[in-house]
């Protein structure tokens, strides 16, 4: 009755501030100006509701091994370490995204020089064609180039707008182009071609980086289902076949065994999650 009691209050902060927590973010989202991709900052509501998250996941966890509240409350407390590894995983995906939005954006960059477009008014145009392309117009990429457009009409150098745009990403894919755009400032007329050129690379790289995530979908898929394997079989004993478990729950040898079993589903865990991460 107690673990149901501390299931349901969890779960209903969970919810609670999970409401906050989106009007929060939307009002930090459109405040946003200049965005540095490579640090998130975790409101306090986040840390709250992150680490409730995990500490439910891990307190359901323990009672399933340990059949026991106050151990169960202890391996709990390990979910006060969950907000920073999720912070990492939100810089990740908003990076990846990123990445996506950029493709996009070199795009229409390339098509605008083949129209006949100079390299540095097809940056200043991209933002137009962005929008069109994304009906909600919330997207990073399109604030990032009305950031570059106005700081350019301000009298901004091209490529001082370009590499700091390159270091706040935090992504090779836009120092490369940040690069060659910069070096090819001093070719004269080849320089439509060049960016041209780098723009296929590096949109043909992108696109087979996407390629092999899809392919490795169904692969991550099954290495979920197999780290969740363990959990679903011990449920299964321990409804099936309580008295055959029971040592396991009561004994000192029989706790330190699940001690065991459960460092070692963690790191199988932090293995799988190592060998699906795929850099081109």
């Amino acid at each position: 009755m107690g673990v149901i009691i501390v299931i349901g209050v969890v779960v209903v902060a969970l919810l609670f501030l999970g409401l906050i927590d989106n009007k929060q973010k939307a009002q930090k989202r459109a405040n946003e100006v200049d965005i540095d991709y490579n640090v998130y900052h975790l409101s306090v509501i986040e840390r709250i509701r992150y680490s409730l998250m995990a500490g439910l996941f891990l307190f359901l966890v323990g009672y399933l091994f340990y059949r026991s509240i106050i151990l169960s409350l202890i391996l709990s407390l390990l979910g006060l370490a969950y907000p920073t590894i999720k912070r990492k995983q939100l810089i990740e995906k908003r990076k990846s995204k990123l990445q996506l939005e950029f493709k996009d954006a070199l795009a229409v960059i390339y098509t605008s020089i083949s129209a006949g477009t100079s390299p540095t008014n097809a940056i200043i145009g991209a933002k137009e064609e962005l929008e069109r392309l994304y009906f909600e117009g919330q997207q990073d990429i399109i604030k990032e180039f009305d950031r570059m457009k106005q700081k350019i009409g301000f009298n901004e150098k091209v490529e001082d707008v370009l590499r700091d745009f390159s270091e706040r990403s935090g992504l090779e894919d836009v120092a490369n182009f940040t690069d060659v755009f910069v070096m090819s400032m001093n070719t004269g007329g080849k320089q439509a071609e060049i960016i041209k050129s780098t723009i296929n690379t590096i949109v043909e790289k992108i696109e087979i980086k996407r390629e092999i995530e899809m392919m490795v979908a169904e692969k991550k898929f099954e290495a979920k289902v197999m780290n969740f394997m363990p959990f679903l079989i011990m449920a299964g004993l321990s409804l099936t076949a309580g008295d055959y478990m029971e040592p396991l729950f009561t004994g000192l040898l029989g706790r330190a065994v699940i001690t065991i079993v459960l460092i070692l589903l963690g790191v199988a865990y932090a293995v799988s999650q190592k060998i699906m991460r795929i850099e081109v």
